[in-house]
């Protein structure tokens, strides 16, 4: 009765369950990843099943009719220094049979001897097979897994090295491909962690964006005082690139911020350029008469973060103070250049030049007339082949486009995208420019994907 009351408390470690909610909440406060801490898990669940196993493998040896007729008698027999009467010597020798049987090694030093412990065996095999069977594809596969952006990166390197060897790339270019391939596994990480930033919360996102935004961002002296959503926005569309050495930097409308390695910087007396500098400042600037050419050279592996001035317009049209501000700084630029090359007769033109600039914008927004978006004004002007004076909505218009292209096929150019990709509006403008005009009228205004489909067609029909 005791025997039994000790098994029917071996129920008791099914507590061990609710582990996995103390796991779930300690688990923020953990800064190992999945992969090792499903490593941990099954090397925990093989030594509570090796346990197990041994338990009941004891119970058994020491639960048999006669003593002398179980898998102990070896040991009791046998000349040992130790005894296999005491609880520990049965529990470790137990627990080494469970781990053979469990790892289906089998010395064979330790054998069943009555039918109870051979049908224990039975059992133990067979669930134990399964159980490390599971075990051991789960730790590989997890192992395999632990850094997908190292893999990732092997199977790109493995795949262009493929390449250079079917293409027969010369040696000496080839060992640069490569070199290049090494080197460029960290920008990779870095590009796969910024993309990652899109899961979180937007206020998590900006609270790790002020501990990053120092690296880069905020180099530039005036991104530095800006509101944080401005400087979020910007983090966002930097690009990330690598230069190999001896590479120039071509950036006539970028800003480079230096994360590692050595710059070179010609049109400055030959200055170096490190870690954590901001480059080409002036980039806003679109006129090359005010504007400094850069010329930099890299002298070893070098990773930087570019913006361009088209993708920093576009975030300025959401920030209108920063849009006033920046515009100041692009001022300042210009009137610096302007007296560094051209003195002070080069002030008095810049500034000539920027009132002419701005009369005459200010006599085109006078004097620019408002599109048509009535619709019967607007069927008129179509009829008359005038489809420019119309609004966009009349020119998304299929029906509104058939009747212009009525007229001339030159009004295809002018309608809105959806409608150029429409295949029967197409052949209609086809149709009108004629076989000899067509390629000219129609088919540079059609969108890519359509026009690659047209010149496949035409190339199967040569």
């Amino acid at each position: 009765a005791m025997r039994i009351m000790r098994i029917i408390r071996l129920l008791k470690l099914l507590r061990l369950s609710r582990s996995s909610r103390l796991i779930r909440r300690y688990r923020a406060d953990i800064s190992l990843s999945f992969g090792l801490i499903n490593v941990a898990y099954f090397m925990i669940v093989s030594l509570i099943v090796a346990h197990w196993i041994a338990c009941a493998w004891g119970i058994v040896g020491n639960a048999s009719s006669s003593i002398e007729n179980s898998w102990m008698t070896p040991f009791r027999d046998g000349d040992f220094a130790w005894s296999i009467n005491a609880p520990k010597n049965q529990y470790l020798i137990s627990l080494y049979m469970s781990i053979m049987v469990l790892t289906t090694v089998g010395f064979g030093d330790v054998v069943p001897k009555t039918l109870a412990e051979y049908t224990l065996l039975t059992l133990a095999i067979l669930v134990g097979a399964f159980i490390w069977a599971f075990i051991i594809g789960s730790v590989c596969g997890t192992i395999a897994n632990l850094d997908l952006i190292k893999i990732v990166h092997r199977q790109r390197y493995d795949q262009i090295n493929d390449l250079l060897i079917d293409m027969k790339i010369p040696s000496t270019l080839a060992h640069r491909v490569r070199a290049y391939l090494y080197q460029s596994e960290e920008v990779d990480r870095h590009i796969e962690y910024s993309s990652l930033m899109s899961y979180l919360s937007p206020t998590l996102q900006q609270e790790i964006a002020e501990n990053l935004l120092k690296k880069n961002v905020c180099k530039v002296h005036y991104f530095f005082s800006r509101t944080l959503k401005f400087k979020m926005a910007v983090f966002k569309i930097l690009e990330t690139r690598l230069y190999c050495p001896k590479e120039d930097i071509a950036t006539p409308h970028l800003i480079v911020i230096m994360n590692n390695g050595i710059v070179q910087l010609l049109h400055q007396n030959w200055q170096l350029a490190i870690r954590g500098d901001a480059l080409n400042l002036d980039f806003m600037i679109k006129s090359k008469k005010y504007r400094k050419v850069p010329h930099m050279r890299c002298l070893s592996y070098t990773e930087v973060n570019i913006l361009s001035s088209e993708a920093l317009e576009k975030i300025l049209v959401q920030f209108p103070k920063e849009r006033i501000l920046l515009l100041w700084i692009k001022i300042f630029y210009a009137i610096r250049n302007c007296r560094i090359f051209y003195g002070m007769p080069g002030l008095c033109r810049l500034a000539s030049h920027s009132l002419s600039i701005d009369a005459e914008q200010k006599t085109t927004k006078e004097i620019k007339p408002t599109p048509i978006d009535d619709l019967q004004l607007g069927l008129k002007a179509m009829q008359s082949g005038n489809i420019v004076a119309c609004s966009e909505r009349l020119r998304d218009n299929e029906l509104y486009v058939e009747i212009a292209l009525e007229h001339s096929a030159y009004a295809f150019q002018f309608a809105s995208l959806r409608v150029r990709s429409s295949l029967k509006i197409i052949l209609i403008a086809i149709q009108k420019a004629g076989n000899s005009h067509w390629r000219e009228v129609v088919l540079p205004h059609v969108p890519e994907d359509v026009r690659d489909l047209i010149n496949y067609l035409l190339a199967l029909k040569k």
